[in-house]
C-alpha cells in the first residue's frame, strides 16, 4: 500500500546543512519525494501545524518528563513542576519560537508504509533517546535537561508524521488540494513490481 507522509526539515537542520543527508535518507530505503518548498512560517502558522489540543500537550509534557528521568535530572528544580500539562506548555511555546529562527524545508514522501518508515528512520522525538543509526541520533545529542539548561525547546531537525491520519491532514495543511503528480524512477521497479 503506498502512503504519502509530511517530513519538515526545522531551522537548525537547515543551518547545520543537513538537508542533503536527510533527503539521500528516505531516498536509499526507496520513498520518494512528491513535492518539497521552503517557507519561513509565520508563529500562527506553525501554532496551527500543531494540534495543540490539551492530550498532544500533555504528551509533549510526558516526553519530557520521560527525557529528565533517563538522564537522571530532576524536572521538579528545573521547572518547578512535574505537571505534564504545564511542561507540554513550555514545551508548545518555545517550539514556535524555534520554528521562526529560519526557513523550514516541508517535504511529502510517498512509497509502501512511507509514515511508519519515516519515523523508524527518523527516530524517536528526543535525539539522546534515539535509538543507533536513527537520523536524530547519528546527527543530535540533544535532550530536555540540556535545552531546559539553556531556556529553549529541544532541537529535533526533523517532523515526521506520527499516523496516516496525521499525514493526510498536514499534508492537507502545508499542501491544500495539490495533486501530486507521480513519476518513474529506475528503483521503483526494484519494489513496487
Amino acid at each position: 500500500m503506498i502512503e504519502k507522509t509530511l517530513i519538515i526539515l526545522k531551522p537548525d537542520a537547515v543551518k547545520r546543512g543537513l538537508i542533503g543527508k536527510v533527503i539521500e535518507t528516505f531516498e536509499q530505503v526507496g520513498l520518494k519525494l512528491m513535492a518539497a518548498k521552503m517557507l519561513r512560517p509565520s508563529s500562527d502558522v506553525i501554532k496551527n501545524h500543531y494540534p495543540g489540543t490539551p492530550e498532544w500537550i500533555k504528551e509533549m509534557g510526558e516526553k519530557t518528563l520521560e527525557s529528565f528521568k533517563q538522564s537522571g535530572t530532576s524536572v521538579k528544580k528545573t521547572f518547578k513542576t512535574e505537571g505534564p500539562e504545564k511542561l507540554g506548555q513550555f514545551v508548545y511555546e518555545r517550539l514556535i519560537k524555534y520554528w521562526m529562527e529560519c526557513p523550514i524545508i516541508v517535504m511529502v514522501w510517498a512509497g509502501p508504509n512511507a509514515v511508519a518508515v519515516a519515523r523508524k528512520l527518523r527516530g524517536r522525538t528526543i535525539p539522546a533517546l534515539a535509538d543507533a543509526g536513527t537520523l536524530l541520533a547519528q546527527y543530535s545529542f540533544d535532550s530536555s535537561p540540556l535545552s531546559a539548561s539553556l531556556d529553549r525547546v529541544v532541537k529535533t531537525f526533523i517532523h515526521a508524521s506520527g499516523s496516516t491520519d496525521e499525514a493526510e491532514r498536514e499534508i492537507k495543511y502545508w499542501f491544500g488540494d495539490t495533486k501530486f503528480k507521480d513519476y518513474e524512477r529506475e528503483v521503483d521497479s526494484l519494489y513496487l513490481r
